[in-house]
């Protein structure tokens, strides 16, 4: 049990954290509803959360496709009662999700840092704080729109990318605790279930996210064969079994995938120019991301990368902590050239899909910390001024965020207006309402008309706004 002060403390950090996040992602940048795929992901629930070939467009996706119209229930159902908006209600509902994945995430974080290293509760919360900073910094830039780890852009991305990789990596910092020559069987009942379904989860989530635990099962799988050459091969077998049980199903979820109804549209639109010549975009895709990244940002992660290095030959530092993390972050980063090569190069550009590999450059960085810590003690007072100087390199005076908060007021004026539209011809009898795109709006639509005109009154229908699933039309 944790002494009563440690709770507390932490107790009130991540209340404040909690609040924190409640403000930026529910009141300045909410999950407002802005795209017709948003409407369309809101409607659709998966109802099963089996991986079936051949059934579904994408049958890997069980959690976003059960997450997001869940999120969209707690807001109409808890939330809606309370503001009487029906896009406000539903993106707090989804930002509360949002939310709550965040806090398990940098939770999971800490708890890995404290079981494996050992520290404090106040360095414990230290390389938390200085690990979430990590991902607003990294693309903090003057030359392009600011971007950062969890911007999710449009609403259903952060169910389909942003928290699928955040699931992932939980997973993963909670199975580092258990050292590999450790049996998961020999943990408690409660936390054996919990891991199972995480992990189940975070396979059957996204095809670029799931990529992080199937490497991580992988790179355990190595250090505990190079640990226990000399096992037999059924005692070896048994010892590997939940890992190699992890790679098994990734797999499985990989050929699910390729017979969806996704796979086959892909291959139908892929280009002519072969395979090399879509690893070349790919990676000149991947590199206008990286233009972005922070100079100081990057400086800094060079000279942590550089103490470590400078600590492996002086034997201060033990190799496989830097090798293995590298290696793991090559071994994604080619994953997702290659998978964006057959998808469509545009996906390796957004951060929430390279956010993959990127966030084992975050964990290096506090690796690096941690070996500075340990060899020079006396550096932890310098730690404070660290965090208020990447807080003073975060915050501008421009525009802080891609998605300006004017642009969420009219994301919020047209979800608004079009329930408002349809309320409207319901109340009057109208059947087969004509609706039209305001001119004041100056976001998308125009090449997703066919989707809303089919998804915006069967949602409506779904969540009891409106009583029937009336024809609408767009002009």
């Amino acid at each position: 049990m944790y002494p009563k002060k440690v709770i507390l403390l932490k107790t009130v950090y991540y209340v404040f954290l909690t609040l924190f996040l409640g403000i930026f992602f529910i009141r300045c940048y909410p999950l407002m509803i802005r795209t017709a795929d948003d409407w369309r992901y809101l409607d659709y629930w998966r109802d099963y959360a089996l991986a079936l070939p051949g059934r579904g467009w994408n049958p890997g996706r069980i959690l976003p496709e059960m997450l997001m119209p869940l999120a969209a229930q707690i807001g109409v159902y808890l939330i809606m009662p309370f503001i009487d908006s029906f896009a406000g209600a539903v993106a707090s509902g989804m930002g509360i999700v949002l939310i709550l994945f965040i806090l398990i995430y940098l939770w999971t974080f800490g708890y890995m840092i404290r079981k494996n290293t050992e520290c404090g509760i106040y360095r414990e919360l230290l390389f938390v704080t200085l690990f979430l900073l990590f991902h607003f910094w990294i693309f903090r830039s003057r030359t392009f729109e600011n971007t950062y780890m969890f911007d999710g852009l449009d609403a259903n991305l952060y169910f389909f990318y942003v928290i699928p990789y955040m699931i992932n990596f939980s997973v993963c910092f909670m199975w580092s605790t258990i050292r590999e020559g450790s049996d998961i069987s020999n943990c408690p009942l409660f936390f054996k279930a919990l891991f199972l379904s995480a992990a189940y989860f975070a396979i059957f989530s996204n095809m670029y996210s799931s990529i992080v635990i199937a490497v991580y099962a992988s790179m355990r799988c190595l250090r505990i064969y190079t640990g226990h050459k000399g096992m037999p091969v059924k005692q070896m077998i048994s010892r590997l079994r939940y890992e190699l049980a992890v790679i098994i199903v990734w797999v499985y979820s990989l050929i699910v995938e390729a017979f969806g109804g996704n796979a086959a549209y892909v291959t139908g639109k892929h280009g002519g120019n072969g395979i090399l010549a879509d690893i070349h975009d790919t990676v000149l895709e991947a590199w206008s991301l990286y233009r972005q990244t922070n100079k100081y940002f990057a400086v800094f992660s060079a000279f942590l990368l550089v103490v470590m290095v400078w600590g492996v030959i002086r034997r201060s530092y033990e190799p496989t902590k830097l090798i293995y993390p590298i290696v793991m972050l090559v071994v994604i980063w080619i994953y997702e050239i290659l998978l964006s090569a057959i998808v469509g190069y545009g996906y390796i550009s957004r951060t929430m899909v390279s956010a993959t590999y990127l966030v084992i450059l975050f964990i290096l960085d506090i690796q690096g910390i941690i070996y500075i810590l340990s060899v020079k003690q006396e550096a932890i007072i310098v730690m404070p001024l660290l965090i208020v100087v990447i807080l003073s390199m975060i915050n501008t005076t421009d525009t802080v965020f891609a998605n300006p908060a004017g642009q969420v007021a009219q994301d919020k004026m047209l979800a608004d207006y079009l329930v408002d539209e349809m309320v409207r011809a319901e109340a009057h009898g109208i059947s087969e309402p004509v609706l039209h795109i305001p001119e004041w709006y100056s976001g998308g639509y125009d090449d997703d008309i066919e989707l809303l005109s089919t998804y915006l009154p069967h949602t409506l229908w779904k969540y009891g706004v409106i009583s029937w699933n009336w024809d609408v039309r767009f002009e």
